[in-house]
């Protein structure tokens, strides 16, 4: 589920404070960068986690309710339409939920004061209410509500981020994309399906894995070959006057192009372009863009790029 782009980021972020510190321990950087990775999948786990939360909250305070001296008829009679969640059970009974939440050592069980916020802002919106009015449960439906919680009161949630970057400093920057990839799991969702959530492995696979580790490492070994590479190109300025985050990025797209043969040329140009658009300064983009476009160019007329597979040979 993790995409190649997040991986380049998180590869580049790495990098950055390897370089920053000296260049002291390639190992130790290539093995925060694994943990980091495969930790994300405990923020993906999380969120999950956040609308049983909700859900369990709203059950708590309409029990509450209905036990109280002075209860409504309503409330003696709640609707229990969110708490009955057809999605949010299928959720809690999902294999990957089960097993992940049992090892995990961060629970929102003492975060009442978060969830209780979070709950009150989806009980008054509108949408919500809507959805209450027509007690039929309906999977679809269901469905549905959890998607529009995430994607317009969780994924802005200020509580929720500083909480889960007191977990892990990678988070507060993960948030967003880990919200947007339990929203696909969501919008996926089949209601006769075991589990409705990415495994561990579905996650982050071996391949990507791979990957990261070897776009780090090889970016840091053939550190004087890439500044060769790319000080031919820079017309009498050194690159030690360019920003660290632009070299970086110059250094990283030169060796994918030279060491990732199945990788075609043109993704990892959009790819690091996007990359500096990120990171770097605002005009930084043009100028990395026209670099790499005249190595990739004379790379291929030189023979120096070399693709292999299917519509990978220029």
């Amino acid at each position: 589920m993790i995409n190649r782009r997040y991986i380049r980021e998180k590869t580049l972020q790495s990098l950055y404070g390897y370089y920053q510190k000296g260049q002291d321990d390639l190992l130790v950087t290539e093995k925060n960068l694994v943990h980091g990775l495969e930790r994300v999948y405990e923020l993906y786990i999380s969120l999950a986690d956040v609308l049983v939360a909700v859900k369990n909250y709203a059950h708590t305070c309409l029990e509450g309710k209905k036990h109280h001296l002075t209860a409504t008829a309503d409330e003696k009679k709640p609707n229990l339409k969110f708490v009955n969640n057809l999605f949010i059970k299928q959720l809690e009974e999902s294999p990957s939920y089960i097993l992940q939440t049992t090892k995990s050592h961060i629970s929102l069980a003492k975060e009442s004061e978060i969830i209780r916020q979070l709950y009150l802002s989806i009980e008054a919106a509108t949408i919500f209410k809507t959805y209450l009015s027509d007690t039929t449960q309906n999977y679809e439906e269901d469905r549905k509500l959890v998607y529009w919680m995430l994607k317009r009161k969780i994924a802005s949630n200020e509580l929720l981020t500083d909480f889960f970057e007191g977990q892990d400093l990678w988070w507060n920057t993960d948030f967003q994309s880990v919200v947007y990839w339990l929203q696909q799991s969501v919008k996926t969702a089949q209601q006769d399906a075991t589990d409705v959530l990415a495994s561990a492995t579905e996650f982050l696979n071996a391949e990507d894995q791979h990957f990261a580790v070897q776009l780090l490492r090889q970016t840091a070994l053939n550190d004087a070959t890439n500044i060769q590479h790319i000080e031919r190109y820079l017309n009498n300025w050194e690159l030690t006057r360019t920003p660290l985050i632009d070299a970086l990025i110059l250094k990283m797209a030169i060796t994918e192009l030279l060491k990732f043969p199945s990788i075609p040329t043109k993704v990892t140009l959009n790819e690091y372009i996007e990359l500096s658009k990120l990171f770097s300064a605002e005009e930084s983009y043009i100028f990395i863009n026209g670099l790499l476009d005249r190595f990739i160019e004379d790379g291929i007329k030189n023979k120096t790029i070399k693709k292999s597979g299917r519509g990978l040979i220029e």
